[in-house]
């Protein structure tokens, strides 16, 4: 990761300065004020390192920290869709029987309006013979 290559690239400058403050070089000032200033220049230089090295471990912790909150956050939105569609198949499995109830009524309604028709039609042929016979009777009453 790139928090482990700046983390390299602190101890890199840690390790450029000496433990007792003075920087590692090849060169030695011979003027004591210089050496002073350099002397101050290392240890401050240290502290900004140690102090940027914290100020990255927080913004790294940080990151991770935004980093779990979000995929919290994901996990539950995914947790709540997959209640809401099992609730969805629930609904649907409920309107299948509802339609398979309504199928069944209209069915029998059909075959018992099918019968009732077959029925009424055997009275209209029943009623149609007598009325047919009644018909030539009279008619064949009336020439006589």
């Amino acid at each position: 990761m790139a928090a482990k290559s700046v983390l390299m690239e602190l101890d890199q400058l840690r390790s450029m300065l000496q433990p007792d403050g003075t920087a590692h070089s090849t060169s030695t000032p011979s003027t004591s004020k210089y050496s002073r200033y350099r002397s101050y220049a290392a240890s401050h230089g240290t502290q900004s390192a140690d102090r940027l090295g914290r100020a990255i471990e927080a913004a790294e912790e940080e990151m991770e920290a935004a980093l779990q909150r979000t995929n919290d956050m994901h996990k539950a939105q995914l947790k709540v869709k997959d209640i809401e569609i099992a609730e969805l198949q629930r609904v649907v499995v409920a309107m299948e029987r509802d339609v398979d109830a309504l199928r069944d009524t209209l069915s029998t309604a059909k075959r018992s309006n099918e019968q009732k028709l077959s029925h009424l039609e055997s009275l209209v042929a029943s009623k149609d013979t007598e009325v047919s016979k009644a018909y030539r009777l009279r008619t064949a009453s009336c020439t006589m």
